[in-house]
């Protein structure tokens, strides 16, 4: 049987044309639907054993979007149908501006997953071989999602017929306006802008600084503010603005720990002070701990009140603040053994009194 024959037939029968165009439309938009799902779920999976994020972040993107693009077409599609067919009402043609809009949300729904999808390989599946900077990541992702977001709204509005041409020129004039209302909110947004590109500190640094009581572990650097944990566990939330202004220091970036100490001995061990120097210099050049290649000396410096002091100066390889502790306290150790076996006594705060001999002999 033909298909005028069908239709023909099947309108004899109570079911009219427009119904069966519309059931074929519907027809085809299910086996879409269904062929889209599961061409997705193979994807997927064969996606998952490369080494590349993006080809994961599309197929995980695309999925939502593109199974509601294929309903609201075939539905805008039907209404058309029925509209020609049968209603013919004049509401039905904002239909294609519907359409329009819901499109370019969809794009930008697209984009925003998109975007989200590789931060998230990046960052948390899929971290490779080579270091990923968290900040970064987070920067970019942020302007690129900030970008798919007006272009959307402009597309939008573009779709509903709206000039885009006249809101850029009326944009303009009111951007003077609202950027003298929000100074504050500009200096801050500005601000984290010059962290994200200068990067004097990242997520995971310890910073500090010495101009204003800040010093604590960066958790997250905003638009306006950035978010820091102090030792003490509790939230600091810093206005970017502050960092275009002060001085901040990165201990986190430090190649080495310097460890700067001052041992006062007796005055009347000054017979083996050079002995005691150069026994613990050997001791710290000979420690697998301390970094030989940075200055390493130790020295007589005072004639203190009380004591002979001397400097031990050297770094240790290390950054980590509690193995360093540890190693601090058994050179420390070794150092006073040092001394002691020497005959020798690390000195404290001492007063001696001369009196005359006849101070108590009988008057």
């Amino acid at each position: 049987m033909s298909e005028a024959g069908l239709i023909e037939y099947l309108s004899s029968n109570g079911l009219s044309a427009w119904v069966l165009q519309v059931a074929i439309v519907l027809g085809i938009a299910f086996v879409l639907y269904i062929t889209q799902i599961l061409s997705f779920k193979k994807l997927g999976e064969k996606f998952k054993k490369t080494k590349r994020s993006w080809d994961d972040a599309l197929i995980y993107s695309l999925s939502k979007p593109l199974g509601i693009l294929i309903w609201l077409v075939s539905i805008v599609f039907s209404l058309h149908i029925i509209q020609k067919s049968l209603l013919n009402l004049p509401i039905l043609s904002l239909l294609l501006n519907i359409r329009n809009m819901a499109i370019a949300i969809l794009v930008v729904w697209f984009l925003l997953r998109f975007i989200d999808g590789i931060k998230h390989n990046l960052l948390v599946v899929r971290p490779s071989g080579k270091q990923v900077d968290v900040t970064t990541v987070h920067a970019v992702c942020k302007f690129m999602q900030l970008g798919a977001i007006v272009v959307g709204i402009l597309l939008a509005m573009q779709a509903m017929g709206i000039d885009i041409s006249v809101l850029l020129a009326f944009g303009g004039g009111s951007a003077i306006v609202v950027g003298i209302a929000a100074q504050d909110l500009l200096a801050n947004f500005f601000g984290g802008i010059v962290v994200l590109m200068d990067k004097p500190f990242k997520v995971g640094d310890w910073i500090s600084s010495p101009d204003k009581q800040i010093e604590g572990t960066v958790e997250y650097i905003g638009w306006r503010q950035t978010r820091i944990r102090t030792f003490a566990k509790r939230p600091l939330y810093v206005p970017n603005s502050n960092f275009t202004n002060i001085t901040i220091e990165n201990p986190s970036r430090m190649l080495n720990r310097q460890m700067k100490k001052v041992v006062g001995v007796r005055y009347d061990d000054v017979h083996v002070v050079s002995q005691i120097t150069k026994e613990i210099t050997e001791m710290l050049r000979e420690s697998d701990k301390i970094d030989t290649n940075m200055a390493c000396f130790v020295n007589l410096i005072e004639f203190s009140a009380s004591s002979l002091d001397i400097l031990i100066y050297c770094f240790t390889k290390t950054t980590n603040w509690i193995e360093f502790q540890q190693i601090q306290e058994d050179l420390m150790l070794e150092i006073a053994g040092i001394i002691e076996k020497h005959g020798a006594s690390i000195a404290f705060p001492t007063t001696t009194l001369d009196l005359p001999d006849n101070l108590f002999q009988a008057s």
